[in-house]
């Protein structure tokens, strides 16, 4: 640990301490008043009884927030027996070995783009454990070099310290939030939330020197210029995993469907207009920092690795994810484990060229089924004029309306769109609807986009597309629904 940020944690050690000082000051002071006050007058002033009341009861709150709970620790994912994957346990001991620090006692896998270390401090130094998690999706988009650059990082925050400090930190902020939450509306709340305000700042500045120096310890056992590959990739990717996996994944999952994961993110990220959102994303979230922000921005890390002159070198590694045995075999056992046995074995697996077919259209029919009767025996040309006009469309949508949503349109053009969608899909138009792009319907060389170009039409971004193409495919006479 470097000087400055010894300071830094000796300084957040005294605000630790002062908290707990404060607010045992405070608690049982509030619980001390009505002993006090009868005492000192010789009597028990029924006319406070209300203040007394208060008093015990705030005192009480403090200190129960305070009170330092016995977190359980929670398996994140898959634990992995090292044994069972003998070139990542290999890489592992190498780092332990150069680094001097300890085997993590247990490693997990995640769907994450991430990767983390953590270190519970047991009962008075007794059966404290070191985790680490690594992000299966991580380990597919890196190099094997990027990725041990990623944790040579890992281990630089345990060699610092910084998951010892981390724990005592997690444990103070706990109860700073409990505080807070519990008292936010009174005089008290507040002084605990300046307080609070304070201690965040500092302590999420430690974070972020605590991020620069494992950045420069994993530059030391890997290379600046492979864990700046790393970094560039880990912003580039943002949090473009969890949007697939909600987005694209979940929906497939929750209609009895097993999809390939890893196959799926990979052509999810080739998307011209996934690749422009998580670029737009990178920048703008990249640029700057506050002083709530626990990590620096990759622009300044990467600056940061910049700075240590090293001559640069080829990574020529291929996919972290051959450190694994059998990766398919594990994107499987986790998702086994995030749905339980049971849910998991009722899982047919699924190709995603199918899942349009077998997922959305079965989705879309029952969502819109009643509503049919709405647009039965209409053109798409009739339908499509109808919601161009202000006035037919609101009669329009008063038929489509759902109680809970009485006065939503977007409950109404949701329904249209997939109305539209079954109707192509029963006139023997074919689906595609890959991960990350738009759903395309086809029939022979002609194309139709439904529900992005009725979307377009909603939000009046470009409201004459969907006849335009209605027209280049010979479909504005035509009629989906029929009695």
């Amino acid at each position: 640990m470097n000087r400055t940020l010894m300071y830094r944690a000796l300084i957040a050690l005294a605000l630790m301490i002062g908290f707990y000082v404060l607010a045992l000051g405070i608690g049982l002071g509030l619980l001390g008043l009505p002993i006090f006050l009868t005492l000192a007058t010789h009597s028990f002033a029924v006319g406070l009884i209300k203040v007394y009341l208060v008093c015990v009861v705030f005192g009480g709150i403090i200190l129960w927030n305070v009170f330092p709970r016995f977190e359980r620790f929670e398996a994140p994912g898959l634990r992995l027996n090292l044994q069972n994957h003998p070139r990542l346990h290999q890489m592992l001991k190498g780092l332990a070995e150069r680094t001097g620090q300890p085997m993590p006692d247990e490693v997990y896998l995640i769907f994450e783009n991430n990767a983390w270390v953590q270190e519970s401090l047991g009962f008075f130094g007794l059966f404290k454990k070191r985790r680490m998690a690594i992000g299966l999706p991580l380990m597919h988009m890196l190099t094997e070099q990027e990725f041990k650059a990623v944790l040579a990082h890992e281990y630089g925050h345990y060699h610092g310290g910084d998951t010892r400090l981390g724990a005592f930190i997690h444990q103070t902020r706990s109860a700073l939030f409990r505080t807070v939450n519990s008292m936010s509306d009174t005089f008290i709340g507040k002084i605990f939330t300046a307080y609070g305000n304070m201690y965040l700042k500092l302590t999420h500045g430690i974070s972020r020197a605590q991020e620069y120096q494992a950045d420069r310890f994993a530059a030391q056992f890997t290379h600046p210029r492979v864990m700046e590959s790393a970094l560039q990739k880990v912003g580039h990717l943002g949090g473009s995993f969890d949007h697939y996996w909600r987005s694209e994944v979940v929906p497939v999952l929750n209609s009895g469907y097993k999809p390939p994961i890893l196959g799926g993110y990979e052509a999810y990220l080739t998307v011209p207009k996934i690749q422009e959102l998580w670029l737009r994303h990178y920048e703008e979230s990249n640029t700057s920092e506050d002083a709530l922000q626990t990590h620096p921005s990759m622009q300044k890390r990467i600056a940061a690795l910049r700075s240590l002159t090293k001559a640069t070198t080829e990574d020529r590694s291929e996919s972290a994810l051959h450190l694994l045995e059998n990766p398919q075999e594990q994107e499987l056992q986790l998702l086994k484990f995030l749905g339980g046995p049971d849910a998991f074995n009722k899982l047919q697996d699924i190709t995603w060229e199918t899942v349009g077919e077998r997922v959305w259209v079965p989705f879309w029919r029952d969502f819109s089924n009643n509503y049919r009767p709405v647009v039965t025996g209409q053109t798409l040309e009739q339908i499509t004029l109808q919601l161009l006009d202000d006035g037919k469309r609101y009669w329009l949508f008063e038929r489509m309306r759902h109680p809970q949503y009485p006065q939503d349109d977007h409950y109404p053009w949701m329904v249209l769109r997939f109305l539209i969608a079954v109707g192509l899909h029963d006139a023997g138009w074919t689906i595609e609807a890959r991960p990350g792009e738009p759903v395309v319907f086809r029939k022979g060389d002609k194309e139709l986009r439904p529900l992005d170009d009725l979307i377009d039409l909603q939000t009046g971004e470009n409201r004459g597309i969907w006849l335009e193409n209605l027209r280049k495919a010979e479909m504005l006479d035509a009629v989906l629904i029929r009695f």
